[in-house]
């Protein structure tokens, strides 16, 4: 009688797990490898992003764009520069995607084309969460929210955009959005 355990850890199911972990190493190092001509693009999409937050949480702010885009609020200088810009993010999320081979190729570019802006856009917010944090409750502050929570938060952002993908949420939420679009249409 085979036990759940056993089962999980058969030598395929095992196997299939190391071949997805080398999968996403490779695409990894790919995408991000990819990206790197684009840097400054992607840190400057970033910071006007990050601008838009800001602007909508009403913290008086300016921008800079030179070596590295910048934000200034307050008298602190934000350098929007490589580990902010969230390529690291992007290549890992891509990559994800991309090793999910019991997936149909088109299914992954599509979560793929979705996961950029979504990727993008969360890093915008946690950008505009330390800098709204800084300048309403002082830059220790903002320190602690940068050190302890700024990767982590995107981390989480992308397993769970991928969990919400591979589990087929996406794909539902999505036709009942375009069905109520269509409903609204008609009348």
């Amino acid at each position: 009688m085979n036990s759940p355990l056993r089962t999980l850890l058969s030598k395929r199911e095992l196997w299939r797990g190391f071949t997805f972990l080398i999968s996403i190493g490779a695409f990894y190092i790919f995408f991000y490898i990819c990206l790197q001509p684009l840097i400054y693009y992607i840190e400057s999409i970033s910071t006007v992003l990050t601008s838009f937050f800001l602007s909508v949480l009403g913290v008086e702010h300016s921008l800079g764009f030179a070596a590295e885009p910048v934000i200034r609020v307050g008298s602190v200088d934000a350098v929007i520069g490589r580990l902010c810009a969230g390529d690291i993010e992007i290549a890992m999320v891509l990559a994800v995607i991309f090793a999910t081979f019991d997936r149909k190729l088109g299914d992954r570019i599509k979560a793929a084309l979705v996961a950029l802006p979504f990727i993008l856009i969360a890093n915008a917010i946690r950008i505009s969460t330390v800098l709204w944090v800084g300048s309403s409750m002082g830059w220790a502050s903002a320190d602690f929210v940068h050190d302890v929570l700024f990767r982590i938060t995107l981390l989480v952002v992308v397993l769970l955009y991928y969990a919400f993908w591979y589990l087929g949420y996406m794909g539902r939420c999505a036709a009942k959005i375009l069905n109520k679009i269509n409903t609204l249409a008609k009348r």
